[in-house]
C-alpha cells in the first residue's frame, strides 16, 4: 500500500512539474549522473542518451560542463560516425520504487556502429542508480544516494 501511494505521488509530481522543469525527477537524476561522471574523473564532454519518450523529451541541453545529446533513429548514425563509430550510449530507464526509494537507472553501454549491414552493438559493463526519497513536507523528491555496480 505504501509503495502504491509513493508511485501515485511520483506520477502526479512528474505530470505536474513537466519534463522541462528543473524540478523534474529525471532532470535531477541527470544532474547526479553527471556528478558521478565528474567523481570518476571522466573526460567525456558529451552525454549521449537514447531517446525514451516521456523521459528524454525535454532534458537540458547541458548539465554541468557536458553537452547532452539525445540519440534518435534519425540522428544516431550521423552522431556515431562523427565519433569514429564508437561512443558511450546511455539508456535511462523509467523510475521504479524500491522500498521507500524512487530509483532511476542509467546504463552506459559501450556502443559501436559497424555499418548498415551489421548495425549497432552495445555492450554493458556497469550501471548507476540515482535514488530519491519523497519529502512529504516539501512535496518534492530529495536526493538520497547514488549506487553503482556492474558485471
Amino acid at each position: 500500500m505504501k509503495n502504491l501511494l509513493i508511485l501515485l505521488l511520483l506520477l502526479l509530481t512528474i505530470n505536474s512539474f513537466g519534463q522541462a522543469d528543473s524540478a523534474s525527477i529525471y532532470y535531477k537524476a541527470l544532474y547526479y549522473y553527471n556528478a558521478q561522471l565528474d567523481s570518476l574523473k571522466s573526460r567525456s564532454t558529451e552525454i549521449f542518451i537514447e531517446n525514451n519518450d516521456g523521459i528524454t523529451d525535454k532534458l537540458p541541453v547541458h548539465t554541468g560542463n557536458r553537452k547532452v545529446t539525445v540519440l534518435t533513429w534519425e540522428n544516431q548514425e550521423e552522431i556515431y560516425k562523427r565519433n569514429n563509430n564508437k561512443l558511450v550510449h546511455v539508456k535511462i530507464f523509467p523510475a521504479k520504487i524500491k522500498d521507500s526509494l524512487v530509483e532511476i537507472t542509467f546504463i552506459p553501454y559501450h556502443g559501436e556502429y559497424k555499418g548498415k549491414r551489421k548495425g549497432y552493438f552495445l555492450s554493458v559493463g556497469d550501471w548507476i542508480k540515482i535514488q530519491f526519497k519523497y519529502d512529504c513536507t516539501d512535496n518534492t523528491f530529495k536526493y538520497y544516494q547514488t549506487v553503482c555496480g556492474g558485471i
